[in-house]
């Protein structure tokens, strides 16, 4: 007798524990990622970036941001200027998997100079200082590093383009190896007195200073670009 008492109770047990399991909902619930600082950041071209990270919380499993994964970015992005995805996943113990992304931008420093330079003149202009038009453009990869092009109203097609680094208020434009104004002239010397940034803001002023030859002819002239 008691042994059927004892069958009959461990059925009932187990048709309940049955009816309990089969009654549990299943974890459905994505995990909630939160990605920490500004969704869209800037980051200096050639310099190291640091990413400020996420946090991943659970329902059921908690806190598992030690679990979360980062894709998107390589050590090598930093010395490319261009617009990166970060994308972070995570997954819990039910197999939910969740992302998140930020957008980094790598820039060139040197951007706010970018752009066409209408009014530029030149001392050393036919008659004496006239307009003309030059543009700058950023180097892809050297922080800093710009593009001239018609320097000095040297060259209009964009043939010949002059290479400068702007930092703060510095201009540099080297010299060595010879960087070419047209066929034969070429930059000779620039005069760090008489070249800088004058002004960022509207409008956009640059100052240099410089000698140029052609191996015959030589003179001192001082450009203006200006927007």
């Amino acid at each position: 007798m008691k042994k059927q008492i004892f069958i009959a109770a461990a059925v009932v047990f187990t048709a309940g524990m049955i009816f309990i399991a089969g009654c549990k909902k299943d974890d459905t619930t994505l995990p909630v990622i939160t990605v920490l600082g500004s969704a869209t950041v800037n980051s200096s071209l050639n310099v190291p970036y640091v990413d400020a990270g996420a946090t991943a919380m659970d329902d059921a499993d908690g806190d598992i941001t030690s679990s979360i994964t980062m894709s998107g970015w390589t050590s090598s992005n930093k010395d490319m200027k261009n617009t990166y995805t970060i994308t972070y996943t995570v997954s819990d113990a039910a197999g939910n998997t969740a992302t998140a992304s930020r957008t980094v931008n790598v820039v060139n420093d040197a951007e706010m100079y970018a752009g066409t330079y209408a009014n530029s003149a030149d001392t050393c202009t036919t008659g004496g200082p006239s307009a003309f038009s030059a543009s700058i453009t950023t180097s892809n990869t050297l922080n800093n590093a710009v593009i001239i092009k018609n320097f000095g109203a040297f060259d209009a097609t964009g043939t010949y383009l002059v290479n400068a680094v702007i930092t703060g208020t510095t201009i540099t434009i080297p010299t060595s190896p010879n960087q070419m104004l047209g066929t034969v002239a070429y930059i000779q010397t620039v005069y760090s007195a008489g070249t800088a940034v004058v002004s960022t803001s509207a409008p956009t002023k640059l100052r240099i200073k410089y000698q140029w030859t052609d191996g015959t002819n030589s003179d001192v002239c001082q450009s203006w670009y200006i927007r």
